[in-house]
């Protein structure tokens, strides 16, 4: 079984994902794919505008919406191999950026439209987003067949055919000592790898703020956690 991470690059207050950085949602998912025993290929918003637009090769080079394409050069025919289709978007706070173009949900979605896979759409896209962070947030509603947070930490019942729906409110960092490993080789499929990638980790996720700060979904993410410094720190 193949899935497939379409990474439309990601930025929120608590991490950035756009190249030459790759957030820890694809990594994760990733290693989530991987600790089940399953196939994964990572692509980028690029890798599918490069095959939908179908622009000529001098605009391939010089068009930042292109220029970030994976390693990953087949991409209609991991696209008709895909069983799952993992769409990661999400930009939550303003920005520009130099190098690349991230992906909205409209956009991504006019793509994989007539794709036969099972389409899933998670990252912070699903608390609602935009190409530009901070202004109005467009939720998405149609278009997938299966739009959830925290992929990473629920995918065991996406396997299962639960599609997500009792997942408890409160998911710890219990597993991602692990996964956080497992798909940490999912980078060298990334465009800036290896001379200019750079990954972000996290160190904890949630807020002890009630109301929170007004350009910030951390809240949204329960109370705050931390990951033990062993997991992170390599010695």
């Amino acid at each position: 079984m193949l899935f497939t991470i379409v990474d439309c690059y990601t930025d929120e207050p608590a991490g950035l994902g756009v190249p030459p950085y790759i957030g820890t949602y694809p990594r994760y998912i990733a290693g989530a794919i991987l600790d089940a025993g399953h196939n994964v290929k990572y692509l980028t918003i690029d890798d599918l505008r490069s095959l939908f637009l179908k622009e000529s090769k001098r605009a391939k080079k010089t068009n930042i919406k292109l220029k970030n394409r994976s390693v990953n050069w087949e991409v209609q025919r991991i696209l008709d191999e895909t069983d799952f289709l993992i769409i990661i978007a999400g930009v939550h706070t303003p920005g520009k950026y130099l190098s690349a173009v991230p992906g909205t949900v409209a956009e991504v979605k006019h793509y994989i439209k007539d794709l036969d896979c099972f389409k899933i759409l998670t990252g912070p896209a699903t608390y609602g987003s935009g190409l530009y962070g901070g202004r109005k947030a467009v939720l998405p509603k149609e278009g997938f067949d299966l739009i959830t947070s925290d992929l990473e930490y629920k995918f065991d019942r996406l396997l299962e055919n639960k599609f997500l729906e009792d997942v408890p409110a409160h998911i710890g960092y219990e597993n991602i000592s692990k996964i956080s490993v497992l798909g940490a080789q999912i980078i060298r499929e990334h465009p800036d790898f290896p001379q200019f990638l750079i990954a972000e980790i996290e160190t904890s996720r949630g807020c002890s703020r009630r109301a929170g700060c007004s350009f910030c979904t951390e809240p949204l993410k329960g109370e705050p956690e931390y990951r033990e410094q062993k997991d992170i720190i390599i010695h």
